[in-house]
């Protein structure tokens, strides 16, 4: 019974230190160009305003454009 709980502890540890590495490949890895990530930090900081901005030029050019 021990043996049994001590085996699926080791198998658990084992599943997240697989985890772990998997992890920290992804975050080792740079999804976007380095002079996007400016942007980008921009728009996770403050991103109703980025939707708010953006809605509304969307709708401005829209408007420009279909007259």
């Amino acid at each position: 019974m021990i043996n049994k709980s001590l085996s699926a502890q080791a198998q658990v540890i084992a599943k997240l230190q697989r985890e772990a590495r998997q992890q920290a490949k992804i975050e080792q890895q740079r999804i976007l160009p380095k002079e996007i990530s400016g942007v980008a930090r921009l728009i996770n900081r403050y991103p109703w305003q980025t939707l708010l901005i953006s809605s509304l030029l969307s709708t401005v050019l829209i408007k420009i454009f279909l007259r």
